[in-house]
């Protein structure tokens, strides 16, 4: 749920190639919010992948809310377990951030399954000067043809005590030389820092529909409109555009 229009916008290819491939992106978010204002993002990612489901990724993201910007970097990876399995990690951190979190980490077992099937086991920790997320969870993905159908739910508590439950649906159609549009909705409760002085658990509902297209098999671009609706507090409308590079 959290800022998935973003993640998929900014995605490079994920399905495994023959030769390995860099891959150099940048894209930028805005959401005008109902109540008055913009936030924005930008992320700048530089990507390498191979064969046999191996990648790593590093990006850096500036994130701004409210007259209050932070700078996060991140490292993710990708690698095989065994013929069936693998894990996906992503490390990130700001220092004397305002909105994101101090450090955080990700973590996803991937297990193929049969008739076109893959299970997951998700991890997820965040932790922020005033309060610490926990989460844990589990999806299941299901590939037919062009298409790719996903279902995740993530059960999230703070360590002063709230806690929720989200659930993210996907349905994505790949076409052509690895090019997606997706749908992504989600519902549910989430933690999040809604201003510098406190971590709350917020009921939010979301949908976005993401894409990416290579014209040149350089150069691609990727995109995403997205709706947010942020509990009481707020309802959030924007877009994202973003290009990408790989030699």
């Amino acid at each position: 749920m959290k800022r998935a229009a973003l993640a998929a916008a900014l995605a490079f290819a994920s399905a495994p190639v023959a030769a390995a491939t860099t891959t150099l992106g940048a894209a930028h978010e805005v959401e005008h919010l109902d109540t008055g204002g913009n936030w924005d993002r930008t992320v700048v990612s530089l990507g390498r992948s191979g064969g046999k489901h191996r990648s790593l990724l590093l990006e850096w993201r500036s994130i701004g809310r409210f007259e209050v910007r932070d700078d996060e970097f991140a490292l993710g990876a990708h690698a095989p377990l065994t013929d069936g399995t693998g894990l996906a990690i992503e490390f990130s951190g700001a220092t004397d951030p305002a909105i994101v979190p101090e450090l955080a980490m990700r973590l996803d077992l991937d297990i193929k399954l049969s008739r076109g099937l893959v299970g997951h086991v998700i991890g997820r920790r965040a932790s922020y000067p005033e309060d610490t997320a926990t989460g844990f969870g589990g999806g299941l993905e299901y590939y037919f043809g062009a298409w790719r159908l996903a279902y995740e739910a993530v059960a999230t508590s703070l360590k002063q005590g709230d806690s929720g439950t989200a659930h993210i649906a996907h349905a994505d159609w790949y076409y052509g030389d690895e090019n997606r549009v997706g749908l992504v909705a989600a519902f549910g409760d989430e933690a999040t820092r809604l201003s510098p002085d406190a971590v709350i658990v917020t009921d939010v509902r979301s949908a976005a529909l993401v894409g990416r297209h290579w014209p040149h098999p350089r150069w691609g671009v990727t995109w995403a409109a997205s709706w947010t609706e942020q509990g009481d507090f707020h309802t959030r409308t924007g877009g994202t555009l973003g290009i990408l590079f790989r030699f």
